[in-house]
């Protein structure tokens, strides 16, 4: 058993709820003669001062827009992470990042864009439409002109 399987065992949480409590618990110990935990090395605590940023970020907005899509726990993590590496690991997250990796979507996959995104994308689409057939129209007249000087 690895060190890391250890440790998550120790905590109780199961390896398929990785997260940031397992995080928190593997990547820390207890300071000499104090209740206050450190982080094990370097990497971990900049890995934990941008998970806490970045949750409290996602908070902010929550509070000011709560119909706004945000990150789960897991990608916000993977992102203070520093995201999946070549070999598709995610650090902190032992084994267990496999099973987070994203798979590639379909264009038709859209249940993440709320319906007044899309009336907005499709009200852009359509001014911009309009405004090549314009274009288009123009570029066709000065042709034209060109043609018969």
């Amino acid at each position: 058993m690895t060190e890391w399987k250890r440790k998550l065992a120790e905590t109780g949480v199961p390896p398929e709820s990785v997260g940031w409590a397992a995080f928190e618990r593997t990547h820390s110990r207890q300071s000499e003669g104090s209740d206050e935990r450190e982080w094990i090395n370097s990497r971990a605590h900049t890995v934990a001062e941008n998970y806490t940023k970045l949750s409290q970020e996602r908070d902010s907005q929550r509070e000011t827009d709560p119909s706004s899509s945000v990150c789960d726990n897991d990608s916000l993590f993977i992102q203070a992470a520093g995201g999946f590496d070549k070999k598709g690991r995610v650090f902190g997250y032992g084994a267990a990042a496999s099973r987070l990796k994203p798979t590639k979507r379909s264009s038709s996959d859209i249940e993440d864009v709320s319906a007044d995104e899309m009336k907005k994308m499709k009200a852009l689409t359509a001014q911009m439409t309009q405004e090549q057939e314009r274009m288009l129209e123009e570029q066709e007249k000065m042709r034209q002109m060109m043609i018969q000087e």
